[in-house]
């Protein structure tokens, strides 16, 4: 499996952290510049997204590209801010998580999200009523050790960690060359679609330094 993240070329202390970040995980990983938004003519806007917005969506483009003139099967995406879980040895879980999304025909699946944390009681109850949906909608695969607890056609908030194929990157990629959407926003409609098989842990794995695990608190410099 084929591992990039992302990064501004005027984070070098985003560059660092996540070289620190990969060696303590035991990883190797591909630096993929980031399209700053900063930089784009305004020609290039999409629609209402701010220019941070679509320089983020040209980053995970460039990044799939990258990822299929590759020849491997899978890669792993991360942003600069992306935060392992230290509770999985990942070089061998990444690959026997390839295994596990090849048995299920998973094209895209997130291991980190952003969860919506509600404060009011409507909140909660429309948190509970959908919790009960996501059951149906979950699957367990025991392999080589691990469970992998998959929530199938659901892509929440956040793009700092996700493991793609060859196919659900040609597919995104002809999605995000016309997006008028964030990233995490297109790739939610992508699952809704059901073009290609889409999934996400049932526990995030990867969080953000910048974020934590709620939507509140964003820092985000790539989008």
């Amino acid at each position: 499996m084929k591992i990039y993240y992302i990064n501004l070329k005027r984070r070098p202390d985003r560059d660092a952290q996540m070289a620190r970040e990969l060696s303590d995980v035991k990883l190797a990983a591909e630096r993929i510049e980031a399209t700053d938004g900063l930089e784009l003519n305004t020609v290039e806007r999409r629609g209402g997204l701010t220019m941070g917005e679509v320089g983020c969506l040209i980053s995970h483009e460039n990044v799939l590209e990258s990822f299929l003139l590759s020849g491997a099967e899978f890669a792993l995406v991360l942003e600069d801010d992306a935060k392992f879980s230290r509770e999985i040895p990942w070089p061998d879980y990444l690959e026997t998580l390839a295994h596990a999304m090849t048995n299920k025909k998973i094209d895209l699946l997130q291991l980190g999200y952003l969860e919506n944390v509600p404060t009011s009681l409507l909140g909660r109850i429309h948190l509970s009523l959908h919790r009960a949906r996501t059951r149906a909608m979950t699957r367990r695969i025991q392999l080589r050790g691990y469970e992998y607890v998959f929530v199938f056609r659901e892509f929440l908030a956040g793009t700092h960690g996700y493991v793609v194929s060859r196919l659900g990157a040609g597919h995104l990629l002809m999605q995000l060359s016309k997006a008028e959407k964030p990233v995490d926003g297109l790739y939610q409609m992508v699952a809704q679609k059901r073009k290609i098989k889409v999934a996400r842990l049932a526990r995030s794995e990867i969080n953000q330094q910048s974020r934590g695990h709620s939507i509140s608190g964003i820092d985000s410099d790539v989008a």
